[in-house]
Order: structure tokens, then C-alpha cells, then sequence
């Protein structure tokens, strides 16, 4: 299956199973062309006028589904996925990391209906699940000089009564990182804020 947009390709082989457990599935989709805004906007997504590839596989594998480095670019960003989801309802054994870095923020503005800052960027982290819980391991957001992690796991039952959560948000200069929220009065100086959601 071949989807051309201007000069845009989308190019899917293989085989897709059916939700939600999607037997047989071995599937492979690539795409490439000169500026992803038009083929984003079949999807409904805003995105800036850049050019653009993209590659990645999945296979059915015994409980789940294998997700074979998923890896996109579009402009100087870059987007890599890669592991392993498990069968629902629980999606036990899932396994998944995630990075997305580039030189500018604010090119999403559109894409996200706000004024982000036009800062290098990168979010990162791996997440995963045993049926009864969520972690998140190794999660980090870096906007410029300021970064914010996050550890711990959350409890997917009722009340969330195992819940275990550790965050940090640190930067070199407070004045500015509170002015991208529109908040305005903190002293220029490093800052360094934890907290522990249990």
C-alpha cells in the first residue's frame, strides 16, 4: 500500500492483524518527502513545513506486540520508539522507550495550541507495566537549561494505594523558567523544587 501526498510517500507492507490483539501481525511503514505539514494534516495534527522519514516495524510476538526501533525525523527533530507491548486488558510485560530531541520547541507551537520556547528540547523515558502498576523509569524533560525527572511507579487499581512517585524540576534561572507558564516576579537564580507523590 503506497500513499502519496504531493511529494510525500507513505509506504505500508505486510501484515496488520486485527485489534486488539492483532494476530499475524508483521507490518512495516516508511515515509519520506519534503515537508510533513500535508501529510500531518490527514491525521488532524498541525505540524511545521519540514522535510521528513520515517521507519518502523511491528511484529506479533507470544502475549504482545514487538515495536522494532521505530525511528522518524522531520526537520533537525528526532522521534525513536522501541520494545514491548503487552496483550490487554493488563498489557503485562509492556516495555517501552521513548526519545524526542530537537534544536527548537517553539516549531510545535501549532501542533500543541500554545507558545512553547524556542529552546533545544529532548523528553525521554521508559515505561512499563505488570498488570497492576505502571512505572516510569529513567523519565526526563529538558527545556533549555531547565529539566524536570520523574521516578517511581503508580498503582492502576482503585485509590492507587501503592502509588510511589518521585519528581524534580531544576534549572539555572528561576525568572525564566516561571515566564514560559506567563508568571513573572521570580529572582533570576538556580532553582531546585522535589516532590514525592505516595
Amino acid at each position: 500500500l503506497t500513499l502519496r501526498v504531493g511529494d510525500n510517500t507513505l509506504t505500508a507492507t505486510g501484515a496488520l492483524g486485527k485489534p486488539p490483539r492483532m494476530p499475524g501481525t508483521d507490518f512495516t511503514i516508511r515515509g519520506e518527502g519534503p515537508d510533513i505539514s500535508s501529510l500531518a494534516l490527514i491525521f488532524g495534527l498541525d505540524m511545521p513545513s519540514d522535510p521528513f522519514e520515517f521507519e518502523g516495524k511491528l511484529l506479533r510476538v507470544e502475549n504482545g506486540l514487538q515495536i522494532e526501533a521505530i525511528e522518524a525525523r522531520a526537520g533537525r527533530s528526532i522521534v525513536d520508539a522501541r520494545g514491548f507491548i503487552g496483550d490487554p486488558p493488563g498489557y503485562d510485560g509492556t516495555d517501552l522507550q521513548v526519545t524526542v530531541h530537537g534544536p527548537d520547541l517553539s516549531r510545535y507551537n501549532s501542533l500543541f495550541g500554545i507558545d512553547l520556547p524556542a529552546e533545544p528540547f529532548e523528553l525521554a523515558g521508559r515505561r512499563g507495566t505488570d498488570g497492576k502498576s505502571m512505572s516510569h523509569n529513567d523519565g526526563r524533560a529538558a527545556v533549555g537549561e531547565s529539566t524536570a525527572s520523574v521516578e517511581g511507579r503508580i498503582r492502576l487499581e482503585e485509590h492507587h494505594t501503592e502509588t510511589d512517585l518521585l519528581l524534580v524540576i531544576e534549572g539555572t534561572n528561576l525568572s525564566r523558567f516561571a515566564s514560559h507558564a506567563g508568571i513573572k516576579g521570580f529572582p533570576a537564580r538556580p532553582f531546585r523544587a522535589t516532590g514525592k507523590v505516595d
